[in-house]
C-alpha cells in the first residue's frame, strides 16, 4: 500500500486492551488487522496494550508493553492504571506522536485536552443501546463488569468527549452513538470493518475428509462462531432449532468457540439432539478459515452485532449466510448473499435456514462482493485521511514528551 496522495507518513500510537494473542472477539481482531494495514501504508505504529507478543511484530509496528497483572477483575483497571502512569515514558521512548488511536474503553486515561496531537477513538457500539435490547440482570452485569454489559455504558459519554473524533465500525453503530450519547453526526465517521482473505479452497477429496472428520458425511454442515457463553450470540435458539431444521435435511452444527459448554450439551441432550451438535471450542484463525470454507451454510443466531464480522469472513469463502436482522447485519448481508430473519423465534430461524439449504445459487456472488466491500486496506486509508486532516487541523503538532 501507498500513502494517500498528496500526504506523508507519521507516527501514532494505536491504544488497544486486546492484541494478539490476546485476542477475544472482534475489537482485538480490529486492532490486528488495522495496524498491520496502517503500517503498510507507512505509517510508524506504536501499539499500546497489555498483550505480550507470542509471536514478531509486523513490520512497522513497535509493540509498548503496559502490564495488567493476573487477577481477571482488575486487569483493565489496571492496564488504565500503567497506561496513565507510563504514558510519558512510552512517548518518549517512541520520539513523540503525531496522533492517538484508542481502541474502544481501552484509551480512557487519556485525553484530547490533555494532549497537543489529535486523539480519534473506535467506538464498536454503543453500550447503552446494547443494554437496552439484551436487557441483562443485575448480576449478568456484575459477572461482565469489563464489557460492554457492564460498567462500559459509564464509559461511552467519557470516551467521546476526550476525543476529537470518533469512529463507528458501521452507519447503525453511528446512529446510536448519535441518538444515545447526543454527539454531533459530523463527530462521527463510518469506517466499516475488513477482512482477511486467507485464500482457502477445498478440493472434493479433502471436503470428503473433513466431513468424515467431523462426523457430517452426506450431511449439510452448519457452522456457528462465537463464545457460547455469550448470550448475545444466541446459541441456545440455534441449537433449539434444530429439532426442526433436521426433520427435513440431515445437518451437523459445528460451534467454533472458547468457553463453557455445559449448559448448551445439556439443552442439545434434552432435545435428543446431541448426535448433531459438535462443540469445538477454539479454533485458530487458518482452522477457521477451513471451517468456512467446508460448511454449507454460515449461521449468525445473534441478539446483537453492531457489525457482523464473522458474516463477511465466512462470505470470503464464498459460504452463504443466514443472520438476524439485528445491529448491522443488514450491512453486510445483502440480496444474494443470504437471509436475514426479523422474527425473533428459532421456528423463524430454522425456516430460514432451511430455506438457505435449499437454494443452489445463494451465496454465488459472496466472495467478490465481500472482499470488495470490506477491506481493512480500504478501511486504513480511510483513518489514515482522518488522521491527516486532524493532524493539520492542529498544526501538526505532536504528543511529544
Amino acid at each position: 500500500m501507498e500513502p494517500p496522495q498528496g500526504t506523508s507518513a507519521f507516527r501514532i500510537a494505536f491504544v488497544t486492551y486486546e492484541y494478539p494473542p490476546q485476542v477475544y472477539g472482534g475489537a482485538g481482531t480490529y486492532a490486528a488487522a488495522m495496524c498491520t494495514a496502517l503500517a503498510s501504508l507507512g505509517v510508524e505504529v506504536h501499539v499500546v496494550t497489555p498483550a505480550e507478543p507470542g509471536s514478531p511484530d509486523p513490520p512497522g509496528i513497535v509493540r509498548h508493553v503496559v502490564p495488567s497483572g493476573s487477577l481477571r477483575l482488575l486487569r483493565i483497571p489496571r492496564f488504565w492504571w500503567g497506561l496513565k502512569t507510563w504514558w510519558k515514558a512510552i512517548a518518549r521512548r517512541a520520539g513523540g506522536f503525531d496522533a492517538v488511536v484508542g481502541n474502544g474503553f481501552s484509551v480512557l486515561p487519556l485525553s484530547s485536552r490533555n494532549m497537543s496531537c489529535p486523539l480519534v477513538t473506535v467506538m464498536h457500539q454503543s453500550a447503552r443501546d446494547v443494554i437496552r435490547i439484551l436487557r441483562p440482570t443485575f448480576l449478568e452485569r456484575l459477572r461482565n463488569i469489563n464489557n460492554e454489559l457492564g460498567a462500559a455504558p459509564l464509559f461511552d459519554p467519557v470516551l467521546a468527549r476526550r476525543a476529537d473524533h470518533l469512529v463507528a465500525v458501521s452507519a447503525y453503530v453511528k446512529d446510536a452513538l448519535v441518538r444515545d450519547l447526543h454527539i454531533p453526526p459530523d463527530k462521527i465517521s463510518v469506517i466499516p470493518n475488513g477482512v482477511t482473505d486467507r485464500g482457502t479452497a477445498l478440493g472434493p477429496e479433502e471436503r470428503e475428509v473433513l466431513a468424515a472428520h467431523h462426523a457430517a458425511v452426506g450431511k449439510k454442515i452448519l457452522l456457528f462462531v462465537g463464545r457460547p457463553a455469550d448470550k448475545r450470540k444466541g446459541l441456545a435458539a440455534l441449537i433449539e432449532a434444530l429439532p426442526c431444521i433436521l426433520e427435513n435435511e440431515p445437518v451437523m452444527l459445528l460451534v467454533a468457540g472458547s468457553g463453557d459448554t455445559n449448559a448448551h450439551r445439556r439443552q442439545a441432550e434434552r432435545l435428543g439432539i446431541a448426535h448433531a451438535v459438535r462443540f469445538l471450542g477454539y479454533v485458530s484463525d487458518v482452522e477457521l478459515s477451513t471451517l468456512y470454507a467446508l460448511c454449507d451454510l454460515f449461521v449468525s443466531s445473534s441478539y446483537y452485532e453492531s457489525f457482523g464480522l464473522t458474516l463477511a469472513e465466512a462470505m470470503t469463502a464464498g459460504t452463504p449466510v443466514v443472520a438476524r436482522d439485528v445491529g448491522g447485519t443488514a450491512e453486510v448481508v445483502r440480496p444474494g448473499t443470504g437471509i436475514l430473519v426479523r422474527e425473533s423465534g428459532p421456528r423463524a430461524l430454522a425456516d430460514a435456514i432451511l430455506r438457505a439449504l435449499a437454494d443452489p445459487s445463494l451465496g454465488a456472488i459472496n466472495r467478490t462482493y465481500a472482499l470488495e466491500a470490506f477491506s481493512w486496506e480500504q478501511g486504513a486509508r480511510a483513518l489514515y485521511a482522518i488522521l491527516g486532516r486532524l493532524i493539520e487541523e492542529k498544526g501538526g503538532a505532536s504528543c511529544r514528551p
